[in-house]
């Protein structure tokens, strides 16, 4: 008997010494998630600066209410050998150091023209010179932000307030490093991160921090993309199309040669090659007239869920000679604006 307790002791403090205290601040709403299945889970970061990361865990002794910036003390335990599925961290809250309501920004006014909503390319970031050649674009729709900030995609929700306040929160992006776009990404990340308030003049959208500085200047995506047009690819040239979507348990594949289109599937054992006729053949045409396809790389998605595991991971290309232009990875079921007539268009014929 004595021995057990030794041994039960023992393994208690063998536990507590290999705790740690650490700061977590806490977002003010759940985001969407995936575990075994569909799930809502908190927005943490450990510093002020970082970007916001989904937390699977619970900690223990917290009470969380939406609505709510908390910044908390915790404990951190390592779990000794975990189940399969199970947390290698234990959290139990020391105490909460701070709870902030967060007012809500007053939202704009219905009927009032909404000239934020678009798509915008960076001309400059105040303060930072930019040598790398790249310009972070991004687009504002139905209460989102999403784009590529260097190498990596973004996104977040943004509000959209009278007298041109604007709040941008909870922002998130992919993990790529690319060393040569390192330093813009964090100076345009730290921009869109302290916007307060927008205006657009000239045809340029400009980004003020809370004293009224502009941080950041955009154009409109479409300006740039006019200017090109001495680089639009011959659309005369043959072209194939391919699409395929991605997940865990999931894949599906479509491809247009021109003549055929091949479509396979796994979930419902699809495999079929479909002749396109004239009449579908010539509306492809018509839609796909209407791409630059030079523009592709810069199309930005609607939505981000694939980066959680809340969609399948979906890519669209064109080949077009010895090259072929691929629209950044979006998610299945929610195409990009730019792209979404043509694939719907594929699509039709293919589940025909």
């Amino acid at each position: 008997m004595k021995n057990s307790v030794f041994v039960f002791v023992f393994t208690l403090l063998v536990a507590f010494s290999c705790a740690k205290e650490k700061t977590l601040f806490v977002s003010n709403h759940y985001a969407d998630c995936v575990g075994s299945s569909p799930q809502r889970c908190l927005m943490v970061k450990e510093n002020q600066g970082d970007e916001w990361q989904l937390f699977y865990d619970q900690i223990e002794g917290f009470n969380y209410e939406e609505g709510y910036f908390y910044e908390l003390k915790v404990k951190v335990t390592p779990v000794k050998n975990p189940p399969a599925d199970g947390s290698t961290m234990y959290y139990t809250l020391i105490k909460v150091v701070s709870k902030t309501k967060v007012e809500a920004l007053p939202v704009q006014s219905e009927g009032v023209a909404n000239d934020l909503e678009g798509s915008w390319e960076t001309k400059e970031i105040v303060g930072f010179d930019n040598q790398t050649g790249v310009k972070p674009t991004f687009a504002i729709h139905g209460g989102k932000i999403n784009g590529k900030n260097g190498c990596n995609n973004f996104g977040g929700n943004i509000s959209i307030g009278n007298q041109g306040k604007l709040s941008i929160g909870d922002l998130f992006q992919t993990k790529m490093f690319c060393m040569d776009e390192a330093a813009l990404e964090m100076r345009f990340m730290e921009a869109i991160r302290n916007t307060a308030e927008y205006k657009v003049e000239n045809n340029s959208l400009f980004l003020l921090d809370s004293i009224g500085q502009t941080i950041l200047i955009a154009i409109p995506q479409e300006s740039k993309q006019s200017d090109k047009s001495e680089n639009v690819i011959p659309k005369t040239l043959p072209y194939s199309i391919q699409y395929e979507a991605i997940s865990r348990g999931f894949s599906s594949k479509l491809q247009y040669d021109g003549k055929v289109i091949k479509y396979t599937q796994n979930q419902d054992k699809v495999d079929k090659t479909i002749s396109v006729s004239e009449k579908d053949r010539k509306e492809i045409d018509r839609l796909f007239q209407k791409l630059d396809v030079n523009a592709l790389e810069s199309v930005v998605a609607p939505s981000t869920k694939h980066q959680f595991d809340g969609a399948p991971h979906a890519m669209f290309s064109v080949e077009m000679g010895d090259t072929t232009y691929r629209v950044p990875t979006f998610d299945h079921g929610t195409p990009p604006e730019y792209i979404k007539a043509l694939l719907e268009k594929l699509e039709k014929i293919a589940s025909e």
